[in-house]
């Protein structure tokens, strides 16, 4: 725990919803993404906070759609471990399966408004949709409304077999990221995905046996290139191969750093971790990265749609 606190991994988290509900009144534009594991509160209620999201902010809500894989974090919501990996995954087809129809359950012109006739809502265009699963129960309909943008964009970052076919049939766009730390510190972090405490290993010995109830494919891609290395040589090797392009420099230099790699690896999109939170960590991407990746067409200049989905689909 002393390395997550001494080098802020991690640390300290506010809770998504709290603080992207604070975003979505300090904003007009973007869309916010809170990312919520399945296993941190029953269908109806994720269905309930997201919906009330989606119409706080005018139709600019999605969901990071996470199974889990820290079994610490499964220990904080009163669960001993997490699920197997991939029936992780089978728990939450079954878990969107419900929200889904919560979601549904109002067609968009249920709300009538009628001062004058006394008439909220017509009940001709809101449905029962209790659902009954192996997993989960619900009832419904939702109690909160139609949403703006019908469902939130969902938003997934599964790299297994089993989670690449989870986003396929269920994202709305998939989310990768770059990380760049030491060897100790990258481990740390590591650890917290694969569920593997790399404390208790030598960082000079060979690479053992490692398995993972955690994120497979993260785990599979290190231990490939780990053979006759030690756990420092392999993680340096792993992690450099994975922070291979170098985005540092000027505003107008990284966006052309970006654009060779977009050329190369193709997306749609750039995922940005900041250092911090500061307003100069902020200014140097909105008013220094962004103008020249406008410059290059590589993102938007104008919103032209209200929702988060058509500004998504749109550019």
């Amino acid at each position: 725990m002393n390395i997550y606190l001494a080098k802020a991994l991690s640390t300290p988290r506010q809770d998504p919803i709290v603080t992207g509900a604070l975003m979505t009144q300090a904003t007009s534009r973007i869309g916010i993404v809170p990312t919520i594991g399945t296993y941190q509160m029953h269908p109806y209620q994720l269905a309930r906070t997201m919906g009330t999201l989606d119409q706080v902010s005018k139709g600019r809500i999605g969901w990071n759609m996470a199974t889990g894989s820290s079994d610490p974090a499964a220990r904080n919501f009163g669960l001993a471990e997490m699920p197997e990996h991939d029936h992780r995954y089978e728990m939450a087809d079954e878990y969107l399966a419900a929200t889904d129809a919560l979601w549904a359950s109002w067609d968009p012109d249920a709300i009538v408004a009628d001062r004058a006739g006394g008439l909220l809502a017509d009940g001709s265009k809101v449905r029962h949709v209790d659902s009954e699963g192996k997993y989960y129960k619900t009832h419904g309909p939702l109690n909160s409304g139609p949403l703006p943008q019908g469902r939130p964009v969902i938003a997934q970052a599964g790299g297994s077999p089993r989670g690449r076919e989870f986003a396929a049939l269920h994202a709305d766009t998939v989310v990768a990221g770059v990380r760049r730390r030491a060897p100790h510190e990258r481990l740390a972090t590591f650890g917290k995905t694969t569920n593997i405490n790399f404390a208790q290993y030598d960082l000079d010995a060979p690479v053992g046996k490692l398995t993972t109830n955690g994120h497979q494919k993260s785990l599979d891609q290190f231990l490939a290139g780990a053979h006759g290395k030690t756990l420092r040589e392999a993680a340096i090797a792993h992690f450099q191969r994975r922070t291979a392009f170098d985005l540092t420099g000027s505003p107008a230099e990284v966006a052309a750093s970006m654009a060779d790699l977009m050329d190369q690896v193709g997306g749609d999109g750039f995922l940005i971790s900041l250092p911090d939170t500061s307003r100069r960590s902020a200014a140097e991407i909105a008013d220094g990265l962004v103008p020249e990746l406008q410059r290059l067409g590589l993102t938007r200049t104008t919103y032209t749609h209200g929702t988060f989905r058509e500004n998504l689909l749109d550019f």
